[in-house]
């Protein structure tokens, strides 16, 4: 009993953290854009250190449930809902400046065509000028072979960093 105690309470810490992209923390991304047209969606990126996992979700948040501009003014009483959820392994980190990119990729081509290449960029601790510290961003990037489309999604900051 103890045991699953303990385990309790260390995910709950690990999911209280949220300063950047550490382990446990999700960053949300108010401004989705797709092909130069902002979309209307809210993205919620986060990275798992422990799975080594990157996880883009797109809600469709017509009431502000997600990004609310002041504590406590939400619109409309209607939740966001999970419009699309991408997960893919980080294949490579890199840090520069004190900015972390996370980089991954899956590949499920021979299965049911899909490619999904997820890149964030978390600048909370930059130290170079020409970023400015607390924006972050990310890109998805899925490509369907068997109607060779491909889809680019840009998610930024509400400035648009």
């Amino acid at each position: 009993m103890k045991s699953l105690l303990f385990a309790l309470a260390f995910f709950v810490s690990i999911s209280a953290q949220a300063t950047s992209l550490k382990p446990g923390f999700t960053l949300t991304l108010p401004k989705v854009v797709e092909q130069g047209k902002v979309t209307g969606l809210v993205a919620r990126v986060a990275v798992s250190h422990i799975t080594n996992e990157m996880r883009v979700q797109l809600f469709d948040d017509r009431c502000g449930q997600l990004t609310p501009k002041k504590p406590g003014t939400i619109t409309c009483k209607m939740a966001a809902q999970l419009v699309e959820e991408y997960t893919v392994p980080v294949v490579e980190t890199r840090t520069q400046c004190g900015s972390v990119y996370y980089i991954g990729s899956k590949d499920e081509t021979p299965f049911d065509g899909l490619k999904v290449d997820i890149k964030v960029a978390d600048h909370s601790k930059r130290t170079c000028m020409d970023v400015v510290a607390q924006y972050s961003s990310a890109t998805l990037r899925t490509e369907a072979l068997r109607t060779r489309t491909v889809r680019v999604v840009k998610m930024l900051n509400q400035n648009g960093f």
